[in-house]
């Protein structure tokens, strides 16, 4: 099998950070996170220790050591127009994929950049995806989970501008998913969460990969995320500091990941997958009319009545 990119599109707090570790568990494949975020850790940290890592504590045994830190600099660093150049030049020669696949060992790729521009923009230069193949999946998620999660995150921005803003990022994906010429999946993050072995063996099954008993527990797995989702994450940080043995490095790696989510639906639970439907009870009735007025018709094909019809696989 050639390597495969898979890439996770959708709009924030959909769910993407969950699937891309529960796909990055296979032994085939290698979770990436968001890597359209790279370039700014690489140029936020120049001439310091890179910290790229969103899971290891302290040196990296993937970005700091066998992953080409100068060779990530060329394709993703954005501090100039040089440097930008650059990095498009080097992409219309070697896909960086390909050097990502190599350095972790693995042939399919999960990217949870989530961004519709991102994915395009990576395949641009189309004559270095000939023994590449890439693969889309459509998170999709009630949109009034997602607006939510905003609404609790940054209420100085109004729910109105929240809706707006998710109604327009939906219509953008629609349209980018209708038109990606390649394999593509959609997938519901209520059906994922509820029914997570059903959802993952049908992914498994579109991307030509055999389903792994454990992926579901991919707390117990290795990984290096770029950034993503905190509480996610912080199942990782709590199954280390209970098994783990550098408690205390464990311990101030959760506290300061605390700081970028909202830590109490995560501190509820032990290590496991659970639906997060907060929305029911936190978003008033106000909002919710609100939600429907400006975006009812929209989020229609967002919302799963049945948690088994979570993947659907549409031909490319």
């Amino acid at each position: 099998m050639d390597t495969k990119v898979v890439f996770i599109m959708g709009p924030g707090h959909c769910g993407s950070t969950l699937l891309d570790l529960l796909l990055g568990s296979h032994s085939q494949s290698f979770s990436l996170g968001e890597l359209n975020r790279l370039g700014s850790l690489i140029d936020a940290r120049a001439g310091e220790y890179q910290k790229i890592c969103g899971v290891c504590v302290r040196e990296c045994d993937f970005w700091n050591r066998r992953a080409g830190m100068a060779i990530l600099k060329i394709y993703f660093s954005q501090k100039n127009r040089l440097r930008s150049a650059l990095g498009r030049a080097a992409q219309n020669i070697y896909n960086p994929y390909k050097l990502i696949s190599r350095w972790s060992g693995t042939r399919v790729l999960i990217d949870s950049s989530k961004n519709p521009s991102w994915v395009k923009r990576r395949m641009a230069p189309r004559h270095t995806w000939r023994r590449i193949e890439p693969y889309l999946i459509y998170m999709c998620r009630d949109g009034r989970g997602v607006v939510n999660s905003y609404y609790r995150k940054y209420p100085e921005r109004g729910m109105t501008k929240v809706i707006e803003n998710w109604k327009e990022q939906i219509t953008t994906m629609n349209a980018f998913y209708d038109r990606f010429p390649h394999g593509k999946t959609r997938v519901h993050y209520e059906a994922l969460a509820s029914q997570p072995e059903h959802v993952v063996r049908a992914i498994c099954q579109s991307l030509g990969i055999e389903y792994e008993k454990g992926m579901l527990r991919y707390w117990e797995h290795e990984h290096h995320h770029v950034m993503g989702n905190g509480g996610t994450r912080s199942l990782i940080y709590k199954y280390r500091e209970k098994f783990g043995t550098d408690l205390a490095a464990m311990r101030e790696r959760q506290a300061a990941a605390k700081k970028f989510y909202d830590a109490s639906f995560y501190d509820e639970i032990d290590i496991g997958i659970r639906l997060d439907e907060r929305w029911r009870t936190e978003l008033s009735r106000e909002h919710r009319e609100q939600f429907d007025a400006i975006a009812g018709d929209v989020n229609e094909a967002c919302v799963v009545s049945n948690v088994f019809s979570c993947a659907q696989t549409d031909a490319p």
